[in-house]
């Protein structure tokens, strides 16, 4: 997970989907998303904790926890 002193995202990969690509090269791609978008994000979600994949938000959750327990039934952690 990432923190941003204005807003908190986090990233997980799918359980369903296998992909070849090396996981710091998602983490990476998913991180320039969030950089391009932040002032959006930030607006839109501050203080949330934000779940992001394949650059779309999944969900956003007021804490970490009600992030990991909506997500992770369809993502591995």
């Amino acid at each position: 997970m990432v923190y941003n002193q204005y807003a908190k995202f986090a990233w997980h990969e799918p359980i369903r989907r296998t992909s070849r690509e090396p996981k710091m090269a998602r983490l990476e791609r998913e991180f320039a998303y969030y950089l391009q978008h932040q002032e959006e994000l930030v607006r839109q979600y501050q203080g949330k904790f934000v779940v992001i994949y394949d650059s779309q938000v999944l969900g956003a959750f007021d804490t970490e926890l009600d992030a990991i327990r909506e997500i992770s039934p369809n993502y591995a952690l």
